[in-house]
């Protein structure tokens, strides 16, 4: 669980980084949020266009603010991505392919981000145990 923890702080440094905007600013746990309430998109289209490129996140509603444009979150979890054996450097690669997705123009699906993704996926299978 350290790990994974230690890999949540990465991640979210990492979306930071990238440009997207954190609820609560990071994260002390497994999960982290992006805070979608001043951007175009909304949770579930966000949602829908990480999915269909091969990452799996959950949309969730955050508090309203004055001036916000939206409620959308975006939930991310890095449990299974750390039983996997994602490295630091794959942390950091999901989080620049995600702020990919997440811009306004990105409406169809991009071919190179899901071939990357399928990459990373297959650098880091499901361990043989989780399986059964």
């Amino acid at each position: 669980m350290r790990s994974v923890v230690r890999n949540a702080r990465i991640f979210a440094q990492a979306l930071a980084e990238a440009g997207l905007p954190l609820y609560l600013g990071g994260t002390d746990t497994h999960m982290v949020v992006v805070d979608l309430r001043n951007r175009a998109i909304g949770g579930r289209v966000a949602e829908r266009r990480l999915e269909a490129h091969g990452l799996v996140c959950n949309a969730v509603g955050l508090p309203a603010r004055d001036g916000d444009v939206g409620r959308a979150g975006l939930r991310l979890g890095t449990t299974a991505m750390t039983i996997r054996g994602l490295d630091e450097a794959g942390f950091r690669r999901v989080a620049l392919l995600i702020a990919d997705l997440l811009t306004p123009d990105e409406a169809s699906p991009d071919e190179r981000v899901r071939a990357e993704v399928a990459a990373l996926a297959a650098q880091c299978p499901i361990p043989a145990g989780c399986l059964e």
